[in-house]
């Protein structure tokens, strides 16, 4: 029995993966790839009210500063923040 899937069955050359307990082969969506690669290109898109979550975009911003730290300003990666929200209040 074989205990792999194939990837391509459609071309000359075959690939094929172990299948492995408990894996996940999907790929993922096309709204985690963009979240991923705007993190990666450090894109911060606030869509939501201001509110207490927010730390998690400060976490993100203090991250991108500390990965920066060593380097001259110049050479620093700039962190872009896409505001579109109604407003809301930070106590």
């Amino acid at each position: 029995m074989d205990n792999s899937v194939l990837l391509n069955s459609d071309t000359e050359f075959e690939i094929k993966l172990p299948l492995l307990e408990n894996e996940n082969y999907e790929l993922p969506s096309p709204t985690l790839m963009d979240t991923f690669t705007d993190r990666k290109n450090r894109i911060l898109w606030i869509l939501d009210e201001v509110d207490g979550e927010a730390y998690e975009w400060v976490k993100f911003i203090i991250n991108c500063n500390r990965d920066d730290k060593a380097l001259p300003v110049e050479q620093r990666k700039p962190i872009k923040c896409v505001f579109f929200n109604y407003g809301g209040a930070l106590e």
